[in-house]
This record gives structure tokens, sequence and C-alpha cells, in this order.
């Protein structure tokens, strides 16, 4: 494999590769006791979100059908989500089933009504995992009602109460103009069927979507997107949102999602819609709510009068019952004099701290849509720790931290094996190209010091065989100059009913899990043709057994050790006879290599730079061509590892 960018710092001699060349992994057995643990990622396509016939056709130059991927076509699946049931009756039963809900938009066979050829609309799944695995084969799809206009469904989020599930998105199909806004349906858990919104705007609520703006009484016609939603603390039924206002401002809201049983169905009563920053261009508002209180929520947001974002990034806490801002800090300033740029903010969770990581990118002059596009130049991915009191700077920024600059994502999680378990920042990062991988970077925190630990090659886990954030989904988007993104989640705290199940359970030595939903290509033959993406749902472990040593390992269907030494779905972990992670959050690791690549030109199929993986930001513009590869080495630093990896994905 080639390696197109380096994002790191320097790579390790040619004697480690060569050892890495070199070394051998003992062959998994059944049952086995001893070695190291190897932590394989359960990464499979989903069944029923196999995106390669939906959408639109064509003729090839040899009379083929192939698909037709162009703006607003969709891509089969995009902005896929998964998050796990964390209401009150799904917690209840975590030790046996646990319920995962996947989001998205879709394409469909027809094209939309009102809209410039646009096939765009939107769903829902729900799976279960169970002690025998993920019950993907028994998967319930949900095609949402069919919607008008050319942004259908973008932007999709789920949330879950006791009885329903709550879905909202951006739609130009909200009842008052053909600006998107905040919609919302609810459905029930039950029978999978819409219920009545009896205070909805819309004729039929069933059919159309209740628009959450109009409900705050405080539509001003304009665009509002809602970015993130989150749990209210506490409460089953509440759930704030952070949400952008045309390209210019950043907003909470909140909704509960309420009863109303005399009228036939629930009521949605938006608390309310508030501006916490004013001059936001671009800003994608990113909040979670947990908090000593109960009653404080955080966002991490741009803030800017253009674009590229001429201020920063910005932090702040509000009131989950007002919206009000309590605290809010400027915490990464652009220098728009020497050409950089704070942007792409996430916020994380790390229990008594938050975690924001972000890009410092530079603007090449010259590029499309007058230098505010999304395309091409100099990017590097930052993680900063915050006080939730205070908001005060924790220690000192952490640079290259993603495992692509590119627009990486993070979240928090805890890590680690039981009863050590510590808190953790999980940085995500996806391929630019359709045709690399994702992976996931963790970075401890010691909770000793209360400070970011190191960044270790031997946590990086790669999380899908494929994934695009910057290729096919920017063909299949509305925006115009290429400026689209794809986006890659992480949801921590999966219970795992497998655990200490036997030889008979999923992953027996995994107590919690790491998922993503990852929007990607099914085959190598699909990749070549930057035809549609599927969904797949790919699970790492995030805490494991006591005493033994683990090591990351790869993306598989089958993760376990069958009866007689096969992979299995089911059974344990294989065990290799190679040195184990080092756990601790200070661990020093050796030098890595990042992957990169070049992604396809959305107007031609040839490759250029302009929209590289590594080495791009979403917040500036480029000029360069060529004709690239899309390669990416895994990783390079510890051979032993590089050789294990190699062995596994040989089978």
């Amino acid at each position: 494999m080639k390696t197109s960018r380096i994002c790191a710092v320097a790579v390790s001699t040619l004697a480690i590769v060569g050892a890495a060349a070199n070394a051998k992994a003992d062959p998994p057995q059944a049952g086995d006791s001893k070695g190291t643990i190897l932590l394989n990622t359960y990464h499979a396509v989903l069944p029923q979100l196999i995106g390669d016939a939906l959408g639109p056709t064509k003729k090839d130059a040899a009379g083929a059908t192939v698909p037709r991927v162009g703006r607003c076509t969709g891509v089969g699946f995009m902005d896929p989500q998964v998050k796990l049931d964390d209401s009150t009756t799904a917690t209840a039963a975590f030790t046996s089933t646990v319920p995962l809900l996947f989001t998205y938009t879709r394409t469909d066979n027809l094209v939309n009504r009102n809209s410039n050829n646009s096939y765009m609309q939107g769903g829902f799944a729900v799976t279960q995992l169970t002690a025998a695995g993920p019950q993907v084969d028994a998967m319930k799809k949900v095609d949402l009602p069919r919607l008008d206009g050319d942004r259908a469904w973008m932007k999709p989020n789920i949330g879950a109460t006791s009885k329903y599930y709550f879905l909202v998105a951006a739609s130009e199909d909200n009842g008052q103009n053909n600006n998107p806004q905040v919609v919302a349906f609810v459905y029930d858990k039950a029978t999978l069927k819409p219920v009545k919104i009896t205070n909805s705007n819309r004729t039929d609520s069933l059919l159309k979507p209740t628009n959450l703006i109009e409900l705050s009484g405080n539509n001003d016609n304009q665009q509002y997107g809602p970015h993130s939603i989150a749990r209210v603390q506490g409460l089953d039924n509440a759930f704030v949102m952070g949400v952008q206002r045309n390209n210019n401002n950043a907003y909470v809201l909140r909704t509960d999602v309420v009863d109303d049983a005399a009228n036939g169905g629930v009521k949605l009563e938006v608390k309310y819609l508030n501006r916490v920053i004013q001059n936001a261009q671009h800003c994608r508002p990113d909040v979670v709510t947990n908090s000593a209180d109960g009653k404080t929520a955080f966002l991490a947001s741009v803030e800017a009068n253009n674009q590229p974002a001429d201020i920063g990034v910005r932090l702040l806490s509000f009131n989950v019952d007002t919206g009000k801002v309590i605290k809010s800090v400027l915490i990464a300033k652009s220098d728009p004099k020497n050409n950089k740029y704070a942007v792409q903010p996430n916020i994380s969770d790390l229990g008594g701290h938050i975690a924001v990581s972000y890009q410092m990118s530079q603007a090449v002059r010259g590029g499309p849509n007058n230098n505010n596009g999304h395309q091409g130049g100099y990017n590097v991915s930052n993680l900063a720790m915050f006080d939730k009191a205070t908001l005060a700077p924790v220690g000192t920024v952490m640079q290259n931290v993603a495992p692509y600059a590119r627009h990486a994502g993070a979240t928090g999680a805890m890590w680690g094996e039981t009863g050590k378990e510590m808190p953790v920042v999980l940085s995500t990062g996806g391929s630019a190209t359709g045709t690399g991988a994702a992976f996931l970077q963790v970075i401890p925190v010691d909770t000793t010091t209360n400070l970011l630990g190191t960044k270790d090659p031997m946590k990086l886990y790669k999380v899908a065989t494929y994934s695009d954030v910057a290729g096919t989904v920017v063909r299949g988007k509305r925006n115009p100059n290429n400026q689209a993104r794809g986006f890659l989640y992480a949801q921590g705290g999966i219970p795992n009913p497998g655990y200490n199940g036997g030889a008979t359970a999923f992953m027996p030595e995994v107590k919690t899990l790491i998922g993503s939903a990852v929007q990607g290509y099914t085959t190598p033959d699909t990749a070549k043709l930057a035809a549609r993406e599927s969904i797949y749902l790919s699970l790492v472990p995030a805490s494991w057994i006591a005493g033994v040593p683990t090591v990351p390992g790869g993306p598989t269907g089958t993760p376990g050790v069958g009866p007689t030494g096969q992979p299995s779905l089911t059974g344990p972990l294989p065990r290799v006879n190679v040195p184990g992670t080092d756990t601790s959050p200070n661990a020093q690791p050796p030098a890595s290599v990042i992957p990169g690549g070049d992604s396809p030109d959305p107007n031609g199929g040839a490759f250029h730079n302009g929209l590289d993986g590594a080495n791009s930001g979403c917040s500036v513009s480029s000029n360069g061509t060529s004709s690239g590869s899309s390669g990416g080495l895994l990783l390079v630093g510890l051979g032993m590892l590089l050789a294990l990896r190699r062995k596994q994905e040989d089978k």
C-alpha cells in the first residue's frame, strides 16, 4: 500500500518496518487462556441498508446500467448515526438486550415532488444487540414518508423515550417555506408506526413532519439545521439540540415529547429557541448535557463573521431549563493575518471535564466558491480539555490527534480493563476517498493529574474497511462547489450482553463497546465505480476483562473463535503471541503514519488533491489537481501490530 500524506510526527526507522514484515502471530485457538487478546472490531454491512440498488441509473459508454450519482440524488445512504436507546425502559433490559438505533438520509428511486431533480429522503432502523451478537438480519427498517423538495431530510438525528422514537432533521417540506427548518416525526416504539402530533403545524402529522421552529413561536422564515441532539439529564422525554441558523448564528432548542392521550397522540412542546452566538458562520454547534447539577449543558461552535472562520471556536455552558448562557469562552482563536483558522469543533463529555476537538486550517487562495469553499489547505487536528464549572483550560492543547485531519470527529467514552476504566476522547476519522478505511484513536485522560494522556498507535482501532467523508458523498448533496461533507460519529458506553457469557457468547471478554454507523462501499468494485454507499455497523471493544493484555485487531464480521478454531460471530476473541497495549494514559509511543489520500472529483470521476483526506479543511479552498492514489498505510510504528493486522486481514 502507498501512503499519500503524513499527518503526525516523523516515521520510525526502516528497521521497525522490517521487523513488522518479519513478525509472526500465533493462530487463534478456541478457549486459549494464554496470550494477548486480539480486540477485533465487529464490522458488517446492514443487510437492509445496502445502497447499491437505490436511486437513479444511467447507461455507461458500453451500454451497461450504472448508478447515476449527482447533485441531490444522494449516494444510497449518507450521514448515518448509530445511537444507544438509553431511555428508561431500554436501560432496564440492558443485561439481555440492547436496542441500537440508526438514522440516515437515503436515496429514493422516485424523484421528489417540487424539487430540482432530488431523490433524497429519510429513514431509520432498529436492531438488537444480544448475548449472541448484533441481530442485523432481524433489523427493522422504516422508510419515512415521502417529502417534497431538494433537501427533504438532512442532518438526521434520533432520540428515544420510554414509548417513542423522536426523529429530527432539516427539511424544506416544513409547512412554512422552502427554507429547510428543524422538523420532527414521532414513532411508536412497539409498532414502529408514526404517532399523531396533536399540536403540529401540519394537517396530517403522520405524513408530514412537524416544524419545531414554527412551534417555538419565533419563526422568522430563515434556515435552521439541527447539528446535534442530547437528552436532558434525568428526563426520559426531553431533548436539547444545537442548531445552525442560516450560515450565521448558533442556537439551542429544547423539545419535550409529552403524551396527549386525550387527543390521540403526543405534543411536541418547544421550551425555547435561543440564540447563543450571534456571529457563527458555518458553525455546526455540538452539544452535551452531563453536569454535576443536572441543569447545565455545554456547546462548542465556530464563531465567525466570515469564511474561513475569522474569530475561532467558542465553548459555552447554558441552562437546560431556560436555554440561557451561563458562561462563554473563546477557546481557540483564528489568526487570519497568518492564514490560520480554527474550525470544525466537536465536544466530548469526560465526566468531570469537557474536551473540544477542532482543526487549525490554512486557506489556499484561488479556490472555488470565492475562497468560501471547503477544499484544500493545511489542516491540523487539535484537542483541548476544560473545567466544566469555569470553562478554564486544563493542561495544554494536543496536536495531530485525529486519524485523518479532514472532517475529524470526537466524542467522550470510558475505556480500559474492567475496574480500571478511564475517561477517553474517541477521535474518529474516515477516508476522503471512499476507498480508504476509517479509524478511531483513543486519547485517555490521566485521572491522577486530570490531564490529557498521550497519543499512542497501540490505541488506534480500525473501524471500517471503506469509509467516505468527502468523496461520493460530496457529489450527492445539494451544496454547490463541492462544499458538502460526510459525518463519522461514535457512540460510547454500549453494554455487551455477551460479557462473561462463555464460549457461545458474543465477545465474552468485552464488557462495553463503542459503536459507529459507517457510510461506505460494499465491495472493491463499487468503490472503483464511486457508486452508491451502504451502512455498516462497527463495534469496537471499549472495556474488557481485567488482568489480560490486549491489542487492536481488525474489522471483521467474525470477531470470535468457534469450537474448532474457525472465525465465528460468537466465541472468545483470538489470543495471539505479541506484546499487549500499554493501557496507561501516558504510554510513550513511537511515531505513526496517519492515512490519507485523494478523493473523487464530483464533476468528473478523476482524482484530485483538492479533496484530500489528510491535508485539507472544511472552511478553506484549493486549486490544485492531480491524479493521485487512494491508498493509506494502516500503521507504522509498532512492527508486531502491523504484521498481526496483516495476518488477520489476509484470512
